[in-house]
C-alpha cells in the first residue's frame, strides 16, 4: 500500500518533468503522460508517449529512463510533498461524500481485514516523509522492475 502512495506522490510532484524534459526541450516526444495503476495492477508506474518522427522508440526509452531516474534520484521537496499531501486529502475526502464510495472504501478496509484502515487514511497520508518516498522509489524504481512494450505505426 505504501508503495502505490509512494509512486503517486512522486509522480504528482514531478509529472511534469517527463513533459518539460522530453517534450519541451528534448523534442524526443510529441506527447507524453504518467500515472499509477489503481485497479488492475496497484502500484504499477505507466508511462505513455507519442515518439517524434526520427526518434527511434529504443532511444526514446533510454531518455523516459533517464528522467525516471533523476526524479527519483531527487526526490520531492518538503513543500511539494505537502501540496500533495493536501491533495490526496481532499480527493479522499471529496470521494466519500457519495454513500457508495464510503461503502465500497469500507469493504475494501474490511477485507484487506481491518475495516479501521478507512478511518485511518488521512492519518497514513500525513505520515508520509521525504525520507520514506526516497527509499521506497530507490527500492522500487529500477530498470530491472520495468516491462516495455512497443507500438510501432505500419510502414506506409
Amino acid at each position: 500500500m505504501f508503495s502505490k502512495v509512494a509512486l503517486r506522490i512522486i509522480l504528482l510532484v514531478r509529472a511534469d518533468c517527463f513533459y518539460d524534459q522530453l517534450v519541451k526541450k528534448k523534442e524526443v516526444f510529441n506527447s507524453i503522460s504518467s500515472f499509477v495503476m489503481s485497479s488492475v495492477d496497484p502500484g504499477l508506474l505507466v508511462v505513455s508517449g507519442r515518439v517524434k518522427e526520427g526518434v527511434s522508440l529504443e532511444d526514446a526509452e533510454v531518455e523516459v529512463n533517464a528522467v525516471l531516474g533523476k526524479m527519483v534520484q531527487e526526490g520531492p521537496s518538503g513543500e511539494e510533498l505537502e501540496k500533495v499531501k493536501n491533495q490526496a486529502e481532499a480527493t479522499l475526502e471529496f470521494g466519500e461524500v457519495e454513500i457508495v464510495n464510503r461503502a465500497m472504501n469500507v469493504a475494501f478496509a474490511s477485507l484487506s481485514g481491518d475495516a479501521e484502515l478507512v478511518n485511518k487514511e488521512n492519518e497514513r497520508i500525513r505520515s508520509v516523509t521525504v525520507q520514506q518516498l526516497q527509499r521506497v522509489a530507490e527500492e522500487i524504481v529500477k530498470e530491472e522492475n520495468s516491462s516495455v512494450l512497443y507500438y510501432r505505426s505500419k510502414k506506409k
